[in-house]
């Protein structure tokens, strides 16, 4: 994924069997939301802090590193499997 140009994505201590992310403004240190696995879905997803506003762009590079991130979750399983 290209660089986000008003965000910026931090893995968070892992805990469980997935990584966790926490994502941030470029120019501020509180946390807008973060981006988790969701096993009811079988994917990462964004769960958004309240009271937060996104735009366009923002919101393409959430996405983005959500598909990525379950993308590269699905193929290290396939490669335990092995």
């Amino acid at each position: 994924m290209a660089l986000a140009k008003w965000i910026k994505f931090s893995e968070m201590p892992q805990t469980g069997k997935t990584k966790r992310f926490a994502i941030y403004p470029k120019d501020q240190a509180l946390a807008i939301g973060h981006v988790l696995w969701y096993g009811a879905w079988r994917k990462f997803c964004f769960f958004p802090n309240e009271r937060t506003v996104y735009e366009e762009q923002c919101l393409r590079d959430i996405a983005e590193f959500c598909e990525q991130q379950t993308a590269d979750y699905k193929q290290s399983k396939i490669k335990e499997t092995l």
